[in-house]
């Protein structure tokens, strides 16, 4: 069993036009309803996407009035019925009660701080031959989970011991791709004699795999548990795999 402090939920949500209370004590928020029964009372560190542009917000979530409360960092645009898109990455408390709106903005202030100083590291593989929009949504998913992303090619010899077919392009062709993307801060081809030295190096706060990506994964969380690594492991939902599969284009390509 792989334990971890933190959480990583998607919601996607309409802002509602609520009461406006936050404003009077200068951190005025977007406001959101959540029904996610798993998700319990706190502060949560999250990162958002307004307009298709990611931000980084702090949130209370408020499970009796299934309500979400957020302050988002340096941004003061109107998004009163926008759609947001709302990636929960880490708790930085539980929530508690205030004397006062004065040790209520404080404890924000502290908040605020907190999840600027607390960096969230999502770690990818894959073998990314024939670099396209289906690799894309993986990476920027994964990145919408983070701070920071590094992203692991595979090696030529990966991909013929697992798909019994050697790659279109060489692993450095495809480390050349994935970086071009500038998606990933941190593009490495692994490591052939320890498949696992990235993991144990960097210990990501959450790695992102394929919804399908079955090979290696039974083996990562062997790994994390008997290395005490809480990485925690998230799936990524799949994207037009009728348009965008490697196989389909590389059909298409021939």
């Amino acid at each position: 069993l792989i334990t971890t402090k933190t959480m990583y939920k998607k919601i996607s949500w309409i802002v509602l036009d609520w009461k406006k209370l936050w404003r009077t004590i200068n951190f005025p928020t977007a406001n959101i309803f959540c029904e996610d029964e798993n998700i319990t009372d706190g502060t949560y560190k999250i990162n958002i996407i307004v307009n298709w542009k990611k931000y980084s917000w702090v949130w209370a979530y408020l499970k009796e009035k299934k309500l979400f409360e957020s302050h988002i960092f340096d941004f003061s645009d109107n998004i009163y019925w926008v759609n947001i898109e709302v990636y929960i990455i880490h708790k930085i408390r539980d929530n508690k009660k205030f004397s006062s709106f004065e040790e209520l903005k404080n404890q924000i202030l502290k908040d605020v701080e907190s999840a600027k100083n607390t960096e969230i590291l999502a770690m990818t593989f894959w073998t990314f031959d024939v670099f396209h929009e289906w690799h894309k949504h993986y990476l920027l998913e994964a990145k919408n989970f983070s701070d920071k992303l590094i992203t692991i090619v595979a090696t030529d010899k990966n991909v013929l011991k697992i798909k019994w077919i050697l790659p279109k392009f060489s692993e450095n062709e495809r480390k050349n791709e994935v970086e071009k993307s500038w998606i990933s801060d941190q593009v490495f081809v692994w490591d052939e004699e320890n498949p696992m030295y990235f993991v144990e190096k960097f210990k990501p706060n959450v790695i992102c795999l394929w919804y399908d990506q079955i090979w290696f994964s039974e083996k990562l969380e062997t790994f994390l548990h008997e290395k005490n690594i809480s990485s925690e492991i998230i799936r990524i939902e799949s994207f037009k795999p009728e348009i965008y599969k490697s196989s389909i284009l590389k059909n298409n390509n021939k």
